[in-house]
């Protein structure tokens, strides 16, 4: 017997090979012994036991079980779920990180439940799957990488209206997506000699102002110097297909392995246009702002009012009113009406105050009608005459309002 008996530890030994940690419970009284395997000799060892496993399971987990994974083993180690699972032949249970030489270190829960003659006890053992579950886990990280790249790859091909891929040891050259204005210009998805092919089509498709500098974009050795500097080169140009001029960015750069040159193609019409229709209301702008220049220097203030707050902004050309702009402020009318008294002559105040009535004044009063009052003002002692001119903008929400010396 004591032969059959070594062979059986024999075959143990050999089967727990892969075994971290075996807990021997016996299922009635909860005594329990907890057997780990020599790494250097994979001999079973007794390393602890005691009177009740089930009780002793929070201190097994705090000293055995990686933090977040307590609770988890705590559930899993419930003897009512245990007995479950051994009913339903659930012989592989759930995955815990064990504490290893103060790493964690995966393992898998395996449980046999046998009601002998005379004891009834769970095997529950936590065997090592370190390797297989890490080996997953990075599968599936780059698997995600992998998918986020194709996304990023995908969205930035999109956004170019050709991609050329070339490999610059060969001059072979591969085509990524095309637009249709692109298939128009038959250029072959895949060729030998990127740069022959290349020349070609300046010949044929590069609008004449351009072509010299297109055709050094696409000489090697012009391009390997463009790319010395840094990273990248990019420059515009202009494409004729059908008929139609098309402005174009190019873009180049190394490919990652520092074998193979990007080169990406870009419509850059709408942002063109964009930018001319921007030049040209610079220019307008510029036009307009000359032009009010020149009627500042016909009046000596303009007041430029908000029609329905009476908040404004004053404007003078002239040593007058001694001021060539002055802070914005609010209640134009109200303060208009107060300064009557201070600036307009004695004999004119009553006609300015009903001119300045704000609900007559806008009444018949629209773009691009201008209502006009002459009347005196005193200046140190002198009076001069004034004309205030009072017109809508264009977009009748302000008012401006003209002064001007007409005292010659």
């Amino acid at each position: 017997m004591s032969g059959l008996s070594t062979i059986f530890n024999k075959i143990a030994e050999a089967l727990l090979i892969d075994y971290t940690i075996v807990y021997y419970v016996n299922t009635a009284t909860g005594e329990y012994v907890c057997y780990s395997l020599k790494p250097e000799s994979h001999a079973l060892r007794v390393e602890e036991g005691g009177h009740d496993f089930f009780a002793d399971a929070d201190h097994i987990a705090q000293n055995n079980v990686f933090p977040d994974d307590q609770a988890a083993f705590l559930t899993e180690m419930q003897k009512d779920r245990l007995l479950d699972a051994a009913a339903n032949e659930q012989i592989q249970g759930s995955v815990f990180r064990l504490m290893i030489d103060g790493k964690p270190v995966y393992h898998r829960l395996r449980l046999i439940h046998e009601v002998g003659k005379t004891e009834d006890y769970f095997i529950i053992g936590m065997i090592n799957i370190d390797r297989e579950v890490r080996a997953k886990l990075d599968t599936m990280r780059l698997e995600k990488e992998r998918e986020q790249f194709n996304q990023i790859a995908h969205s930035l091909a999109s956004h170019y209206d050709t991609i050329y891929y070339v490999n610059m040891e060969t001059n072979h050259y591969i085509e990524f997506s095309s637009t249709d204005v692109y298939k128009l210009m038959n250029v072959p998805p895949e060729g030998d000699d990127f740069f022959s092919e290349s020349a070609k089509n300046v010949e044929r498709y590069v609008h004449p102002d351009d072509r010299d500098k297109v055709e050094a974009l696409y000489n090697k050795e012009a391009l390997l110097k463009n790319l010395e500097a840094g990273k990248a080169y990019a420059v515009t140009y202009r494409l004729v297909v059908m008929g139609e001029t098309m402005h174009c960015r190019h873009l180049e750069m190394w490919a990652e392995d520092r074998k193979h040159i990007i080169i990406c193609v870009e419509n850059v019409n709408e942002e063109f246009e964009r930018e001319e229709a921007l030049r040209r209301a610079m220019a307008v702008n510029v036009t307009y702002s000359q032009i009010a220049e020149r009627l500042l220097d016909r009046y000596d203030t303009i007041y430029y009012v908000d029609a329905e707050s009476e908040e404004y902004i004053e404007f003078s050309s002239t040593n007058l009113l001694q001021a060539l702009y002055a802070p914005p402020g609010s209640s134009f009318f109200t303060q208009a009406k107060k300064n009557i008294p201070e600036v307009v002559h004695q004999g004119d105040r009553v006609m300015v105050y009903a001119f300045l009535d704000k609900g007559l004044l806008l009444e018949g009063l629209h773009y691009p009608d201008i209502r006009q009052l002459e009347y005196r003002i005193v200046i140190s002692g002198v009076s001069y005459h004034v004309r205030l001119s009072v017109m809508f903008t264009k977009d009748q929400r302000h008012l401006l309002f003209c002064v001007e010396n007409i005292d010659r």
